[in-house]
């Protein structure tokens, strides 16, 4: 995931073509979900700030087990989230 906090949408989706678009295998996202930090603190998840592959690059930790209990959660973050189509290249 990356952090979206003081960014624009343009710079959002220029990190998403250089480091999240699969363009070999025509693989191309077209929308993405955004959402307070505090969603995924409120449910006891936390940050790993990584910055790999990029300087807003961050990993979900603190998943719980076991694993079945994890779509439960991701539900309630995709509630959270607001839908943002790509725009037209």
């Amino acid at each position: 995931m990356y952090r979206a906090d003081g960014a624009r949408s343009a710079q959002l989706w220029a990190i998403c073509a250089v480091h999240v678009d699969d363009r070999a295998n025509d693989r191309i996202m077209k929308a993405r979900g955004t959402c307070p930090a505090q969603t995924m603190l409120g449910l006891l998840l936390s940050f790993d700030a990584n910055g790999v592959p990029h300087a807003r690059h961050a990993n979900l930790v603190g998943w719980p087990m076991p694993k079945h209990e994890w779509k439960n959660l991701q539900q309630k973050i995709a509630d959270a989230m607001s839908l943002e189509m790509r725009p037209e290249a």
